[in-house]
Parts: structure tokens; C-alpha cells; sequence
């Protein structure tokens, strides 16, 4: 079994929201979702006027420039690391896991290892199961902030946070829809679990 330090799982998770960024696989989650959705995540309400909102431009869309979102992505989860690491632990367990499947007979060393274990997170829910926790988290510290609220403090990346948690719960959206047992049903847990966790936190913007 390999062995694998704190420093890979971290930097592990950065390449791969880096990828899941700069492949599109972000993005192309935002698009199939239906513009309902979409409209729920961006106005944070379970009864969309969709069609003047989309009108409007009140609907989540995807990014035309990635930059500035991968940047925070990647400071962001080593900050959630240090800030709380028992909050990332579940997230760097999976993490583990990928690695402990890459064979060391495959003959890789720690790099290549990294790019490859980075490139199969991207395509796992690992990251926007990540970054959806964080966004529905409740309050962490006395003055009533969590780690969403810890980091926009420090960085002052607000807006190109809430794009990150939102991207994020698209792809954790559509990832969830992959089981569901019809559309309908979908869209109604969709809906709730938007009105019930996301919404007190989602109004960032």
C-alpha cells in the first residue's frame, strides 16, 4: 500500500479542481441542469419565476474565464485544511483511497502519482461534495461565522468564492440526479435541499 503524507492529499485536491475547472467538467454540470435549478442556486429560492429571471440573467451560468475561480479553489481548500481538519478529513480519506489504488507496480513516482490520482478525483463527487458542505456549514466561531465566512474575511475573494460553491453544487446537483429514480423526483429533493441547507447561506453575492 502507498504511503501517502497530508502534503500530497492537499495538493492532490488543488490539481484536481484545477482540472475539473480548466476541462470544462465544471462547467458542463452547470449546463445540464435545467435553468429551474440553475435559478434556484443563483436566487436561493424554491419558487423560480425562471423564465423573466433567465430573462434577466438571474440564473447560475457557467464560467467563460476559469482563472480566477481555480486560484481560490486552490487556496481555499488548504485553508478549510488548517483552519478545520477534521471538517476536510472525510473529503482527504477519499482522497487516500484513490491513491492506495494506484498500484505501486504501475511504476510512478511521486508526481506522476499525484497528476494521476488528481485526474481520477476530477471526475469523482469528492470536490463538490467538498465545497457543498462547506456552503450549507453552520456557524463555526462566536462571532457567528463559519469557514466560508472565516476565508471571504481574510481574502476578501468573495465573489469569486460564491462562483466555486456554486459550481460546486451544480456538479453535486447533477451527480446526485445520476441516481435518481425519476425526473420529478429529482427536481423535488433538488428543490428542498436548496430551500432547507443552501439558501440561509448562499446570499453572498
Amino acid at each position: 500500500m502507498i504511503t501517502i503524507n497530508p502534503r500530497s492529499k492537499l495538493l492532490a485536491l488543488g490539481l484536481a479542481s484545477k482540472r475539473w475547472f480548466e476541462s470544462a467538467a465544471a462547467n458542463m454540470d452547470v449546463t445540464r441542469l435545467g435553468a429551474g435549478v440553475r435559478n434556484m442556486i443563483y436566487v436561493g429560492t424554491c419558487i423560480p419565476d425562471y423564465k423573466n429571471d433567465q430573462l434577466r440573467g438571474n440564473t447560475f451560468v457557467s464560467a467563460n474565464e476559469v482563472k480566477d475561480v481555480v486560484a481560490v479553489c486552490q487556496s481555499f481548500i488548504p485553508f478549510v485544511a488548517k483552519a478545520n481538519p477534521s471538517f476536510i478529513q472525510k473529503h482527504t480519506n477519499q482522497v487516500m483511497s484513490i491513491y492506495n489504488s494506484l498500484a505501486e507496480s504501475e511504476d510512478m513516482d511521486e508526481e506522476k502519482r499525484e497528476h494521476t490520482a488528481a485526474n481520477r478525483i476530477a471526475e469523482t463527487n469528492i470536490i463538490p461534495g467538498l465545497l457543498t458542505s462547506l456552503l450549507i456549514q453552520g456557524r463555526t466561531s462566536i462571532n457567528g461565522a463559519n469557514l466560508v465566512g472565516q476565508y471571504v474575511a481574510a481574502s476578501r475573494n468573495a465573489n469569486a468564492l460564491l462562483r466555486v460553491l456554486r459550481h460546486g453544487l451544480c456538479s453535486y446537483s447533477h451527480n446526485k440526479s445520476k441516481h435518481a429514480l425519476n425526473n420529478n423526483n429529482y427536481q423535488e429533493q433538488v428543490a428542498a435541499f436548496i430551500s432547507s441547507k443552501v439558501q440561509p447561506h448562499i446570499h453572498m453575492r
